[in-house]
């Protein structure tokens, strides 16, 4: 085994802490959790190593990092920013090397947690603070969830459109009062498909 680190990182300005594992100087390393990650970007790289210990033993290191997730709930703790117990092996992320039979267990057990209410709602959408949706990604779901319109102008023309957002910033209207029907001579009907 690799000497591994066990650190607790703490955030100066927000207290919020971080339980890791790295083979790295744990003084350097930030950390690798979703939700730590995206915390330290909302705000800022103010953070310190307030405990190390270095394990050459893996059964040690193992049975010392589930000890202390479990008597510290690191999960469940709203001071915590972990989002799964730490072990000391795997790291951040599950490197999907599982079984077909582990992955249907892990699912079960996922919709269980979701219909007796164990996940904490709030850290999850804390998980999700810093990300930004990528430009092609809101792109191909505006061409999805964009409806068909059938349009008359001012003159009396007719034709249709997709997208009636879009192509009520192109003319200068509001979207809002022109699906309703009709807005400043124009008017507007979905076409149901």
């Amino acid at each position: 085994m690799k000497p591994t680190y066990l650190y607790i990182k703490q955030h100066k300005i927000t207290k919020l802490k971080y339980f890791g594992k790295t083979t790295k100087d744990p003084n350097k390393y930030l950390g690798s959790g979703k939700h730590w990650i995206r915390h330290i970007k909302k705000h800022g790289l103010e953070i310190d190593t307030i405990w190390q210990q270095l394990f050459t033993d893996e059964k040690e290191l193992v049975d010392f990092a589930l000890k202390f997730s479990k008597d510290n709930n690191i999960v469940e703790s709203t001071e915590w920013a972990n989002l799964k117990e730490e072990n000391g092996l795997d790291g951040g992320f599950d490197k999907g090397w599982w079984s077909k039979e582990q992955i249907e267990h892990n699912r079960k057990k996922a919709k269980e947690r979701w219909a007796n209410g164990v996940y904490d709602k709030e850290k999850l959408r804390l998980s999700r603070i810093g990300f930004k949706q990528p430009q092609s990604q809101k792109d191909t779901l505006s061409k999805k969830l964009s409806k068909e319109w059938l349009i008359t102008n001012l003159q009396g023309n007719q034709f249709t459109i997709k997208n009636l957002r879009q192509f009520c910033r192109e003319n200068n209207l509001d979207q809002g009062n022109l699906s309703r029907g009709s807005y400043k001579g124009w008017k507007c009907v979905k076409i149901e498909t």
